[in-house]
């Protein structure tokens, strides 16, 4: 169709928000409805998962493959079905109400939506549609230790991004020492302990930066990439911090 309006009344207009798309694009669709229409008894949910950049400023769609998704529902009964090479995945479920979930992987996780995902109802002969969106998942983690060797319980470590510069904040270790904070961009990071207390403090003064040292000039810098798993930040406080 070209020209501008009015239009030849052959004209087939479609709305740029509608889901048409090309053939060669629909395939799954096509094969969704063709199996609606020998659906007796149960129902299809359907959909797709993709994956995005690090951060929404940053979109790249591309399909997930071989992904676990699974519908458990009231009854207690789960069904489980992998996304294909287009990321998609398709149940074919007796009536009822499901929670679905997409089983992520080590580097991913489901981006944050606007509104919880809830349960999903299905009725006989229905087609619901459920989509993930899945982001690069960078996590660091690490132990913390006394001077003696046992485990640091409790105490704050700092996490400092350096490049891209973005606000820092700390995580508390457990009564086991480790500490873990998922989310994180590819960049550049410090860790350590005693690093966001007040200048001149005596926190501030027994600080102690990865892996072990007292200046950021003997600080090592975590480098992270796209979606990487560091968890092998492991250090030890200075005797004077030891509790």
């Amino acid at each position: 169709m070209d020209g501008n309006p009015p239009y030849s009344t052959h004209d087939l207009v479609l709305p740029s928000y509608g889901p048409s798309k090309p053939l060669s694009e629909a395939e799954d669709d096509v094969a969704t409805l063709r199996h609606l229409a020998r659906l007796t008894d149960t129902a299809i949910l359907a959909g797709n998962v993709e994956r995005i950049g690090a951060t929404y400023d940053h979109l790249d769609p591309t399909p997930v493959p071989n992904r676990k998704i699974i519908a458990k529902g009231v009854s207690g009964i789960e069904y489980v079905a992998f996304t294909n090479s287009n990321g998609h995945f398709e149940f074919d479920l007796p009536p009822d109400t499901y929670d679905v979930t997409a089983d992520a992987e080590p580097g991913l996780r489901e981006a944050e939506r606007s509104f919880p995902r809830g349960s999903t109802h299905l009725e006989k002969q229905a087609c619901l549609d459920v989509d993930f969106t899945m982001l690069r998942d960078g996590k660091l983690a690490g132990q913390v230790r006394t001077s003696r060797g046992k485990p640091a319980r409790f105490v704050k470590v700092a996490i400092i991004p350096i490049a891209p510069a973005h606000p820092q904040f700390a995580v508390v270790t457990d009564e086991q020492g480790p500490f873990e904070v998922g989310g994180r961009q590819p960049g550049s990071y410090l860790v350590g302990v005693g690093l966001l207390a007040q200048i001149g403090s005596p926190e501030w003064q027994s600080r102690v930066y990865f892996p072990g040292v007292p200046t950021r000039e003997q600080a090592k810098v975590i480098e992270l990439g796209d979606g990487e798993w560091r968890t092998d930040i492991d250090f030890e406080l200075p005797r004077s911090m030891t509790r």
